[in-house]
């Protein structure tokens, strides 16, 4: 739960760093931000972390998270690519995230 919880805690600024340049007309500021926050959450975070201890994975992660993972990542990726994330698109997105934690809820 933990891992569900705090991390959208850490992206509540994250969301507000987007949401202003795009309300200013600056999109493509909120899809870069967007783009390089997951680049480095993923590349530096975790390549820092198996510096320092390597990194075990669970078999939930496995048949769980990174499933979602992809899919989500995809998903979004189809959306940005159209140049525009509609108001149901970010339902959509928002319906899979509500399902995810779900998921966790329910596979404990």
């Amino acid at each position: 739960m933990g891992m569900i919880v705090t991390p959208a805690a850490i992206e509540a600024e994250e969301v507000i760093r987007q949401a202003v340049p795009s309300r200013h007309g600056r999109h493509d500021v909120a899809a870069g931000n967007l783009i390089g926050i997951l680049l480095y959450f993923v590349l530096f975070n975790l390549g820092l972390i198996a510096l320092a201890a390597p990194v075990a994975v669970p078999t939930r992660v496995i048949t769980l998270d990174w499933p979602f993972l992809i899919a989500v990542t995809w998903l979004a990726t189809l959306f940005l690519w159209r140049g525009r994330v509609t108001r149901w698109q970010g339902a959509l997105l928002l319906a899979t995230y509500a399902g995810y934690i779900t998921a966790h809820l329910l596979l404990r």
